[in-house]
């Protein structure tokens, strides 16, 4: 399989993602205590992503996939899907749908992007818990725990995606808390977790619909929602995610 087989949510479906451009070297963006092990897969054979998480992973996914078209050591395999988190699994259940995507494909390298749909009360256990609360905060650790857990035991090099600042300063507030969590368990799991919040704020701090790419080009990063990608926001997400990934990819890094 070359190209993802499943289409991006809405009229991202239709748009052609171009080939990133040349990416800083080095994990120099990335703080030290946000990397976890890392291993290198053999030089004779080729390398499956996989990402998965909500619509703005479905968008990394198809840039990846695009970056890498050419290159037949990498493939990668995008099953992002829209409107699902770690929140609502009775919509969908991440964990689980982890779990049997790790029983059909042998997987090197893992991308997870989740929390943009997650500012909301978990049901549990026949008990609403509030958004952010004390439990909300221990259920939700658990969750994460268990996919970051399932992807390490299997010997996977997992990264986990950082949520971007986001226009509205409640959701924005909303994805510094959920940052906060996805930072700390990686941590503990030894998982690399990628920042994204200083590539969507301006010099102050606060949040910018427009960006700069690793070449220095500026252009918009958000749609006119706030909140999903552009075409250029994408590769620039997708940079940030390159440099972390480096070592992992040896040789077929672009």
């Amino acid at each position: 399989m070359r190209r993802s087989d499943r289409p991006l949510p809405g009229n991202f479906a239709r748009r052609r993602f171009v080939r990133l451009g040349a990416w800083a070297t080095g994990l120099a963006l990335l703080p030290t205590s946000a990397l976890g092990a890392t291993t290198v897969p053999d030089a004779d054979r080729s390398v499956t992503i996989l990402v998965v998480g909500d619509s703005l992973a479905a968008q990394l996914g198809y840039t990846l996939d695009n970056t890498f078209a050419a290159d037949p050591a990498v493939q990668v395999l995008n099953r992002g899907r829209a409107s699902t988190g770690l929140v609502r699994d009775d919509f969908y259940d991440w964990p689980a749908a982890l779990d049997r995507l790790l029983t059909q494909h042998e997987v090197d390298i893992a991308v997870v992007s989740v929390g943009m749909n997650d500012r909301q009360p978990i049901t549990a256990g026949g008990a609403v818990h509030p958004r952010f609360g004390d439990s909300w905060h221990r259920l939700y650790g658990e969750r994460v725990d268990r996919m970051m857990q399932r992807l390490v035991g299997a010997g996977i090099t997992a990264y986990w995606m950082g949520m971007p600042a986001s226009g509205g300063r409640s959701f924005s507030q909303g994805m510094r808390t959920i940052n906060a969590v996805f930072e700390a368990r990686a941590f503990a799991n030894r998982v690399t977790f990628v920042p994204t919040w200083d590539l969507t704020t301006d010099a102050a701090g606060n949040y910018t619909p427009y960006g700069q790419d690793a070449e220095g080009r500026t252009g918009r990063l958000r749609d006119s929602d706030g909140f999903h990608l552009t075409r250029f926001g994408s590769r620039v997400l997708a940079g940030r995610l390159l440099e972390a990934m480096g070592p992992a990819l040896g040789a077929a890094a672009p």
